[in-house]
């Protein structure tokens, strides 16, 4: 999808931005992050790109994951400043002091798993997998914390994990947490997917994620957006390091749906906003559509023109460019699909 031929090994995320630990290089040298310190003015109107642009491609299930608040995640970077975990360090949490709420908008069918269900329909999943220890444990209850740390910190129902490996694959709760265990033979995470709400896009879907909500991709492939952070915490279905006393601190184990963004269609363009001041997402499909003036991420999938007041310039499938404040409003027209990056005040000031 990318044109990119053949290359070594699974190419599993694409990012496009300014984050200070994968910068998104410019043709012509040098990267995003390093251009926009040099001209804020013009590019950004400010210090610092607030989203975080990539494409997903979803193989198999990727990591329970949760996401810290603005006041976390200074707390944390800050800790870990102050004990010197370098940046790099794979057991380094907060790679920086902002929060990281994201939507992922569907490319293929997607699923994933975001956010917990309703205790009484776990409780009957966990009878039927004979794990009645753990079905007390939800029993009633208003929050699943409880049953989180029992699976991940005390190994309990080890027997059910076996079971759930054996089911056949499908879009439930426990279909998906049947593939998870497979995918991760013995991982205890696949018991807190078991207690996630499924959730079904087909293209063009949306789904949104705020902070502190535990979320697990599980197949398909997909634009997501958030904002410009790579703070994770995790919560199973990974060789990598977990901290579960983290975990417990940041999650929010309530049960409650999955949040889907407010969409807006206008033509062929549809877009996606959030409570997130950080970003916003175009999608636009056959057809063109004027962009406010804002620092914008424009991603082809097909061949697409962005027309600015000094020319034109055409994006091959798979290429992005960068669309700085200062060009004002453009034009974008597609041949097929592609997706405008934006902040979201930028939409917010447009209406």
């Amino acid at each position: 999808m990318l044109g990119l031929g053949a290359v070594e090994g699974p190419v599993a995320e694409a990012w496009f931005g300014a984050h200070e630990s994968a910068p998104s290089p410019l043709h012509g040298g040098g990267d995003l992050a390093t251009h926009i310190a040099a001209h804020p003015g013009e590019t950004v109107g400010d210090e610092h790109l607030p989203y975080l642009l990539k494409i997903l491609a979803i193989a198999s299930p990727l990591s329970i994951q949760v996401h810290p608040t603005s006041e976390q995640a200074r707390a944390g970077f800050d800790e870990e400043e102050d004990h010197r975990i370098a940046l790099d360090d794979p057991k380094r949490v907060f790679r920086d002091p902002r929060h990281k709420p994201e939507m992922i908008v569907a490319i293929t069918p997607v699923r994933a798993l975001v956010g917990f269900r309703d205790a009484g329909e776990l409780e009957r999943d966990l009878h039927s997998l004979g794990a009645d220890d753990l079905a007390d444990l939800v029993r009633g209850s208003d929050s699943l914390l409880d049953y989180v740390i029992a699976v991940l910190d005390r190994g309990a129902g080890k027997d059910a994990l076996d079971r759930l490996a054996h089911l056949p694959d499908g879009d439930s709760a426990k279909a998906l947490a049947g593939r998870a265990a497979r995918a991760f033979p013995g991982d205890p995470g696949a018991l807190v997917a078991l207690a996630m709400n499924p959730v079904i896009l087909a293209p063009g879907q949306a789904c949104y994620v705020p902070p502190r909500v535990i979320h697990s991709y599980q197949s398909g492939i997909g634009v997501e957006i958030m904002a410009n952070s790579d703070n994770v915490v995790r919560g199973g279905l990974t060789p990598k390091a977990m901290d579960v006393a983290l975990l417990e601190d940041i999650l929010d184990a309530q049960p409650r749906p999955a949040d889907r963004p407010y969409m807006e269609v206008s033509g062929p363009a549809t877009t996606y906003t959030v409570p997130a001041d950080e970003f916003a997402l175009i999608r636009l499909e056959h057809g063109e559509t004027s962009v406010p003036a804002s620092a914008r991420i424009l991603l082809a999938l097909d061949e697409t023109t962005v027309t600015t007041a000094s020319g034109s310039e055409t994006l091959e499938a798979g290429e992005a460019a960068f669309i700085p404040l200062a060009d004002g409003v453009v034009t974008i027209a597609t041949e097929g699909v592609a997706f405008v990056a934006l902040p979201g005040g930028a939409v917010s000031a447009q209406r």
